[in-house]
């Protein structure tokens, strides 16, 4: 008659994993994770650089659009040093040449991420009530050497966005 509960002392020995077993285990995930986690960055690096891209564009898309519907001149405003831009439009004031930020989310100065760097030969960009703007080639890179380049849409108008090879 068997007792409850009570293992043979030849099936003790067969149940569970060994030290040695599980440490192999270890090594080999190790192993796996110290080669996937370079692709990892790279990845979220590019994917960083196209999301902030895309955003830029949509802005310098709104901007057009807001200068056709309001008969108002838009600008964005670069500044390279601190790697920074926002959106302003023509003061209400009937004064030439004077503009003021926008309110709201278009209006806030956006930060480029760590790593991610502009070029721009200028400073500004102007959208005319005409659908119009002026000529520009923005350039934005990230720190593995990835391109965006957001050029005017010209003759349709909208931003586009093209890749460059690495450098």
């Amino acid at each position: 008659m068997r007792r409850k509960g009570f293992i043979p002392l030849e099936m003790k020995s067969l149940t569970g994993f060994t030290f040695i077993e599980i440490m192999m285990v270890i090594v080999i995930l190790a192993i796996f994770v110290s080669l996937t986690t370079p692709r990892f960055r790279t990845t979220y690096l590019d994917l960083e650089l196209s999301n902030h891209a895309r955003r830029l564009a949509k802005l310098l898309n709104y901007a057009q659009e807001r200068a056709v519907i309001e008969g108002k001149t838009y600008r964005l405003q670069v500044d390279l040093i601190e790697k920074r831009y926002w959106l302003t439009t023509e003061s209400a004031v009937e004064e030439e040449g004077k503009f003021e930020r926008l309110a709201g989310r278009y209006g806030r100065t956006t930060q480029l991420p760590f790593g991610i760097s502009l070029e721009f030969e200028k400073e500004e960009i102007f959208f005319y009530p005409d659908g119009s703007s002026d000529p520009f080639t923005l350039s934005l890179r990230n720190e593995e050497g990835k391109q965006l380049m957001l050029k005017d849409g010209k003759p349709f108008g909208y931003v586009r966005v093209e890749e460059r090879p690495p450098t």
